[in-house]
């Protein structure tokens, strides 16, 4: 069964203006952050004692490891076109790389554990090189959804926008505005995010791109960064019984979208 609580996210969502229309209102993702911010695990048909990663430990083994540590587990709950509903659960130890969300908005808010957020904010003086060649590929070997483009010899500038610790007891949800380059960690302990997404990643137009420093910083705390393909999973699964129903129950209860 679906939650109150999660239909009438839903519903404000649905209210999200097409990519290709116009961006959503401030009264909007305000109204729509309120709702995002009420869900809770049971919500999603799961308690404090689910560990997401758990089971797809089983299968691990050292080789699997890269320096991000284990893969990351994607849940997806509802994808269409305004927006994207879902769960990413990392492994203890485990890292998402530094990234861009370009013109799109995502509410991050944990359903267990305990992450931290290194938040660059993305300067409009970016040079860019007059070869724009991309380079498309998909994070991860293992079904993942989202594209990446690497632009090649083309860097950007940031500046450090701090340090950010998320546990279950933060209730409020994180909003990343789309100039907003941010990277998870999950040290002590497994965790999982919930995440709304709008609009959602769609090659070629809004691509997840991933960075690294060129160098230290310059005396004004800008920092030069690099595009580049890390060593990195993140893999979707559509194997949780419990997830996957609700999955299901989603996509045909909201098929017209």
């Amino acid at each position: 069964m679906i939650s109150l609580r999660l239909k009438n996210l839903i519903s404000i969502a649905k209210q999200l203006p097409l990519p290709s229309h116009s961006k959503a209102s401030l009264e909007l993702v305000s109204e729509l952050q309120q709702s995002f911010d009420q869900l809770t695990l049971e919500d999603l048909n799961i308690d404090d004692q689910t560990d997401l990663t758990s089971n797809k430990l089983l299968y691990l083994n050292p080789a699997y490891k890269t320096p991000y540590g284990y893969p990351i587990s994607y849940y997806p709950l509802l994808e269409n076109k305004s927006f994207t509903l879902s769960i990413f659960a990392m492994p203890r130890g485990s890292t998402i790389p530094l990234h861009s969300h370009p013109h799109m908005q995502i509410l991050s808010k944990m359903l267990y554990g305990s992450i931290t957020i290194d938040s660059f904010e993305q300067l409009q003086e970016n040079e860019k090189d007059n070869n724009n060649e991309t380079k498309t590929t998909t994070v991860g070997s293992i079904n993942s959804n989202i594209n990446t483009t690497t632009p090649q010899s083309q860097s950007i500038s940031a500046i450090y926008r701090g340090r950010q610790v998320m546990t279950k007891e933060n209730c409020r949800s994180f909003l990343s505005p789309d100039s907003v380059l941010h990277r998870f960690r999950s040290l002590e302990s497994s965790s999982a995010i919930l995440e709304l997404l709008f609009p959602p990643y769609e090659y070629p137009q809004r691509n997840c791109t991933y960075y690294r420093e060129m160098g230290a910083p310059t005396s004004d705390g800008k920092v030069r960064f690099q595009p580049f393909e890390p060593d990195f999973y993140c893999a979707s699964h559509k194997d949780h019984p419990v997830l996957d129903k609700l999955n299901f129950e989603l996509k045909n209860l909201y098929s017209d979208q």
